[in-house]
């Protein structure tokens, strides 16, 4: 088991009576070797102890799973993103970029966490850049 977590326009779904968020392709999104989760879209299904490392490793874990308002503090739930998420990520993206020698992607000797960054981070601008209402989704 693990999560689906989606980034970019809050909808409405009447089949689940919630906000959502549903996949979208970008032909400009981040593309990684062995990625066989994002292929350039929105989305990504880790497993829960999968997120949950990545989120400490990179000190996102209070980002993300605060209790108050975290952006996956209801599982399944769908917030708001904000500038202020954009900025706190672009800050571990660039915190691991300076940290790696690696390359990002999914391959051996290459950076995973990096590549993770790189697509949350990707999203989470596009996000803000081209949504009414960008948010991201998790179930």
């Amino acid at each position: 088991m693990g999560y689906s977590i989606y980034i970019g326009e809050r909808t409405y779904s009447d089949e689940i009576e919630d906000f959502i968020v549903e996949k979208v392709c970008d032909d400009s999104a981040p593309e990684f070797s062995d990625d066989f989760m994002s292929a350039k879209n929105n989305s990504r299904h880790p497993s829960y102890g999968g997120w949950a490392a990545f989120c400490k490793e990179t000190d996102l874990d209070d980002l993300f799973f605060n209790s108050e308002n975290g952006l996956m503090h209801e599982h399944p739930g769908c917030v708001i993103i904000q500038k202020q998420h954009e900025i706190i990520i672009k800050k571990a993206l660039l915190k691991r970029q300076q940290e790696s020698n690696l390359l990002p992607g999914f391959k051996p000797n290459q950076d995973p966490i990096l590549a993770r960054l790189i697509w949350l981070d990707y999203w989470v601008s596009w996000s803000l850049g081209n949504c009414k209402n960008p948010a991201i989704y998790n179930n």
